[in-house]
């Protein structure tokens, strides 16, 4: 009987408790409903230690452990205009945010991080997911935290969606964040994961990372509708692919940064390295303002742009203030300028498609020592390539189509190109550049055959320059462009030596890159090696690199030139140098002991 008695009263408690968490709900007024939604209210719930995951704050099961974490779930938690609807800090217990309705948080008033529908601080292994969260400050906020996984929640009408500021290495997966000011920010933070998320309709940048937040990646997410599609600020090392951006892609921008090179995703399968590297992307239907485009750079160095699709924006690519950008296998075609540079220097066009541009195909403002060749510029509604200052760019092995109302018959009123520069080559080598209504123009304007137009020509503008080298036909074959970014670092009996991969292949694949000591060659790596050892060396002596590539066409011109002086370890001690210490160590032994 006893017994009985036990057991009924463990079924009382048990159904008890049911009615606490499944039916009896709690709001800030104190009164009982039930959400029309299913959840069951709450107070606000705040977590200062691992000791305040109790029943009181709203954990419904678990015990924070990796296996076991605490859950916080199925919650309406409305903070009725003040306050979180839930902070958890100074927490290392593992636990579980799930499945609540978090909502109507307006006020701010540090340092207890309010106004935001949930508040991670100093917070590791916690996890949300799949809760709904709107109308608050910051939707998530996570402040001085490290290890967390935000994933499948549903975040708008907030400033912020998600809030990184200083912290690390968390995932960010497969929410929907939309109609705040600012998608996604992070601030000061670095190895974060954003991938697979819907970011759109926020009124600024749907991910804005800056100052210092290094090392995210970026990938597979699907960013449309908002200010700016992704803005990256004083930051390094960040790799970004596979995102689908449909109005106003990404900004690069900075005050002087020169970032360093990482090694590209291991699922794109290209050679090189980079710092910032966009590729496979499509960017349609944007619509910018004057002086905005789907991608623009700031002061950014060693960037690579490869195998994007970008259509229907004003300017697709603004590059400024500059240095060793590479475009490479990627169609432009826009509703204003294509490519524009302004004072920019040593960057590289190569194997795109630049056509149906309503004005320039490119445009060049103050830029020097760049590359445009073996490029498709076609049906511009005005200049193919357009320099309006600018001095020592090289321009060739292109192939000219219809540009600035051209046809197939040439017209002195609609020339391809203009160059109000100085000192440009519109041909290098002997090899000019096809222009449909010059190599078009009669049958008999190569008369000894070796594919060149026997007149050269006539590009517009104020330097008076003229191709002097006019292609007859479009396919040139090209070696390789020279590898980027070659660096030695010199250490006792060795110089190591890496560069990057060029810009352009030329018109095959790159089979080996040959190294160079003192302008005389000592080694040669095989295409997917961008690096050599040189033990072959003199402590002390001096050496200056420089490295080439090399495909079936040819050898590309040298890439920079580098020095280094072996030597600077401290080397082992001679034999007589031994001597030498063992004598003095002798004398002082005996001078002690004397003295004792």
């Amino acid at each position: 009987m006893k017994g009985k008695i036990i057991v009924m009263g463990l079924l009382v408690i048990l159904l008890f408790s049911s009615l606490a968490f499944g039916f009896e709900s709690h709001n800030t007024n104190g009164s009982e409903n039930k959400n029309v939604k299913g959840y069951a209210s709450h107070n606000v719930i705040r977590i200062n230690s691992n000791a305040d995951f109790t029943l009181q704050n709203g954990v419904v099961g678990g015990s924070g452990t990796q296996s076991d974490p605490y859950i916080i779930s199925s919650w309406d938690i409305d903070a009725h205009g003040a306050g979180n609807s839930i902070y958890i800090g100074n927490t290392t217990a593992y636990f579980i945010v799930e499945d609540c309705y978090l909502h109507n948080t307006s006020s701010v008033s540090y340092p207890y991080f309010e106004s935001d529908g949930i508040t991670l601080y100093k917070v590791q292994n916690g996890t949300i997911k799949n809760n709904v969260i709107s109308n608050n400050w910051n939707g998530v906020d996570i402040y001085y935290s490290q290890s967390n996984v935000i994933e499948n929640n549903t975040i708008y009408n907030s400033e912020n969606g998600v809030y990184f500021w200083y912290s690390n290495n968390s995932i960010m997966n497969n929410n929907n964040i939309s109609n705040s000011w600012e998608g996604t920010i992070l601030i000061s933070s670095s190895d974060n994961v954003i991938e697979n998320n819907t970011i759109y309709n926020n009124t600024d940048e749907g991910i804005f990372i800056y100052w210092n937040s290094n090392s995210t990646v970026i990938k597979n997410n699907k960013i449309y509708g908002n200010g700016n599609g992704i803005f990256l600020y004083s930051s390094s090392s960040n790799k970004l692919y596979g995102n689908n951006m449909t109005k106003n892609g990404i900004i690069l921008s900075g005050y002087k940064n020169t970032f360093t090179t990482q090694d590209i995703p291991s699922n794109n399968t290209v050679n090189g390295k980079s710092l910032y590297y966009y590729k496979n992307a499509n960017m349609n239907n944007a619509t910018t303002p004057v002086n905005a485009g789907e991608i623009i750079l700031g002061n950014v160095t060693y960037f690579r742009i490869e195998n994007l699709a970008i259509n229907n924006t004003f300017v697709a690519i603004e590059i400024g203030y500059s240095f060793h950008i590479c475009i490479y296998n990627t169609t432009i075609r826009n509703d204003g300028y294509g490519l524009l540079f302004y004072s920019s220097v040593n960057n590289t066009i190569e194997n795109s498609i630049i056509r149906d541009n309503r004005w320039y195909g490119i445009l060049i403002v103050s830029s020097n020592y760049n590359v445009i060749r073996n490029n498709t510029i076609l049906n511009n509604g005005r200049y193919g390539v357009y320099i309006y200052s600018g001095s020592y760019n090289l321009i060739y092995n292109n192939s000219f189509f219809y540009n600035h109302g051209s046809g197939d018959s040439y017209n002195s009123l609609h020339l391809q190109a203009s160059d109000n520069g100085t000192n440009n080559q519109w041909n290098v080598t002997g090899i000019g550049n096809y222009w449909r209504d010059w190599a078009n123009n009669n049958d008999t304007n190569d008369q000894n055959g070796d594919g060149i137009v026997d007149w050269p020509y006539k590009i517009d503008g104020t330097a008076n320059v003229v191709d002097h080298f006019p292609l007859k036909n479009t396919s040139v074959k090209l070696p390789p462009l020279p590898p980027w970014n070659l660096n030695a670092t010199a250490g006792y009996g060795y110089v190591n030596l890496t560069w990057d991969a060029p810009c352009g292949n030329g018109t095959s694949s790159i089979t080996e890159y040959k190294i160079y000591k003192n302008g005389v060659f000592i080694a040669s790596v095989p295409a997917n090696q961008l690096y050599y050892n040189d033990t072959n060396v003199v402590n002390g002596q001096t050496y200056t690199y420089y490295v080439t590539a090399v495909n079936s066409i040819g050898e590309s011109a040298k890439s920079n030139e580098v020095q280094a002086t072996p030597g600077s370890e401290i080397p082992e001690f001679s034999t007589g140098i031994w001597m030498a210490i063992l004598i003095i160590i002798s004398l002082l032994a005996v001078m002690r002991f004397r003295k004792s």
